[in-house]
């Protein structure tokens, strides 16, 4: 979808570009559609199979092609995630090598209910549990607020290996929420806490919001 005179996929790998330099960024996808407009931008891309249900199984389709040990998912519809936040999750999740996820507050009342949007536990540095249910709630003995999981993921290749090999579990199968794998399996997953930055396409409302307002140079 064009957001302000580019297709909304070369937004987000644009942006991946100015964080850690294009040499370092392959878009992965089966759509034939989004193969040619990366090419048509010269994004490096490679097409994953139609096997893969979520972008983390795409990662481990991309294990056997590379000898690369760390690995950072930033999903596809994040086109206001901005450089400098995806620059300084790199350089964060590097300096402990853990598998990791980044989360933000949420601000907007709206999405504590939306299903599209997951909202996270956090204990401490720890992810406890996703879900995109109401999570958790806050009361007057425990202000804990609403957290939300964005667009970015961090896994190192042995995490990686291992959740290419266990089963869907109950858990992720009910929330739809692929890192919950790795929890379900006794996983570390680090939580990391970002600036908000504004909303994820996951409607045609959000599309309309981010093509009005977005401020794309």
């Amino acid at each position: 979808m064009d957001i302000q005179g580019k297709p909304m996929v070369i937004r987000v790998a644009e942006k991946c570009i100015d964080a850690v330099g294009v040499e370092n960024i392959v878009v992965s996808t089966p759509d034939a559609e989004i193969l040619k407009v990366c090419a048509e931008f010269n994004i490096p891309s490679v097409k994953s199979s139609l096997d893969c249900e979520t972008g983390t199984d795409r990662l481990v389709e991309l294990l056997n092609t590379t000898t690369i040990e760390y690995f950072i998912n930033v999903q596809g519809d994040e086109p206001m995630l901005p450089a400098n936040v995806i620059k300084n999750f790199v350089e964060t999740t590097l300096q402990h090598l853990e598998s990791c996820i980044g989360y933000a507050k949420i601000y907007d009342s709206s999405y504590i209910e939306s299903k599209s949007v997951v909202k996270v536990a956090v204990s401490g540095s720890r992810l406890i549990y996703a879900s995109r249910s109401k999570l958790p709630i806050s009361n007057e003995k425990a202000e804990l607020g609403f957290l939300k999981h964005t667009g970015l993921y961090g896994f190192n290749r042995v995490d990686l290996e291992m959740f290419g090999n266990f089963e869907k579990g109950p858990l992720e199968t009910a929330e739809s929420v692929e890192i919950l794998r790795l929890i379900e399996n006794g996983i570390t997953v680090r939580a990391i806490e970002i600036p908000n930055f504004g909303r994820a396409v996951d409607s045609l409302a959000d599309y309309e919001f981010v093509n009005k307002y977005g401020d794309f140079k």
